[in-house]
């Protein structure tokens, strides 16, 4: 059995301090809205980022505001693996010290560790949120649930054993439909990449309509910074010099639309999103590629490619098994230890 084990000689790296709160004004008020969104709807989709910064400080501002924490909402992420949510139940809910390298586990083992484990924005994340947790009695604290492959990385072998998983995509739907859905009085925000969550669009809200009324699922489209050729087109939307947050009725009916907005086709802007948040003018930081991984590191992430061979045969090995996927529910996903 291969396990991983993180390097303890990882050089230092320069990481942006962790934000817990959002100073009063625009952006707060911004970050209010979406948690109103909560008093009408059970499910709260909004993008996730992939190396901005601004899009994870407006989570972190979202996550630290009173108007988040009296709604009692989870939030489901897409750069953690669920395998293991016991462990970051243990970080952030019981406030047990864990050490950084087992936490970092979280994202290594995902679809994309290149990507996440590279990031030094999701450590900054689980930090800010557990700093925020320190502040809140256990029933009211922040869960934050793994929502990317459920694969046990260490057993891996063969493309067999990736097989017997599901991909992101239905692993998220699944604790959406399976997980919250059966009790109204649960909420969830959902933290995923914009080509996942737009409404008519993305294998996850396919799979979500499946079972759900579209008006238990609320879509924020996020615009986070203005570039200099759209000012015209942010305009249109509302105020461009500061942040704001716009409802589906006061959208305008036809575009053109900024480039954020990529998945706004020839339909109306409420055949996708339910709202929109604007995180203000000033330019976004892309810290993608910060953390180098170690050698260790390296080379799982080489055996773990290994098994899959040819990835157009290990989609279709893997929907051939996917009445197998989600065989161990409802144990699939830890118990809530609040």
């Amino acid at each position: 059995m291969a396990l991983f084990v993180a390097a303890p000689s990882r050089p230092a790296q320069q990481t942006p301090e962790a934000t817990t709160t959002c100073r009063p004004g625009a952006l707060a008020v911004v970050a209010d809205s979406v948690a109103a969104a909560f008093d009408t709807h059970q499910f709260v989709f909004i993008g996730s980022t992939h190396g901005g910064k601004k899009s994870h400080d407006f989570l972190l501002c979202l996550l630290s505001r009173p108007a988040f924490q009296r709604r009692l909402p989870d939030v489901l992420v897409e750069w953690a693996n669920p395998v293991h949510q016991t462990l970051v139940d243990r970080y952030l809910l019981k406030l047990d010290p864990v050490p950084q390298d087992s936490l970092r586990r979280v994202w290594f083992d995902t679809d994309a560790p290149r990507l996440w484990a590279r990031l030094p924005l999701i450590p900054e994340f689980y930090k800010a949120v557990r700093s925020i947790n320190t502040q809140l009695d256990l029933p009211r604290r922040i869960r934050v649930l793994g929502g990317c492959e459920p694969i046990d990385w260490s057993a891996v072998k063969t493309a067999n054993d990736v097989a017997l998983n599901p991909f992101k995509n239905n692993w998220a739907a699944h604790v959406v439909m399976e997980h919250f859905a059966p009790d109204p009085g649960r909420r969830l925000l959902v933290v995923y990449g914009d080509g996942h969550i737009h409404h008519n669009g993305g294998n996850m809200m396919g799979h979500l309509y499946t079972k759900l009324d579209r008006a238990k699922l609320f879509v924020v489209g996020t615009i986070g910074a203005l570039e200099p050729a759209e000012v015209e087109h942010v305009a249109r939307l509302g105020d461009q010099t500061r942040p704001f947050y716009l409802s589906a009725r006061q959208f305008p009916s036809s575009g053109p639309y900024p480039r954020e907005l990529f998945y706004v086709r020839d339909d109306p802007l409420t055949s996708y999103v339910d709202a929109i948040a604007y995180l203000g003018p000033q330019s976004d930081r892309d810290l993608l590629n910060l953390t180098e991984l170690t050698k260790g590191e390296s080379a799982e992430v080489d055996r773990r490619n290994a098994p899959k061979g040819d990835l157009r045969q290990l989609m279709q090995l893997r929907f051939g098994n996917r009445d197998r996927w989600f065989r161990s529910h409802p144990k699939d996903l830890p118990r809530d230890p609040r």
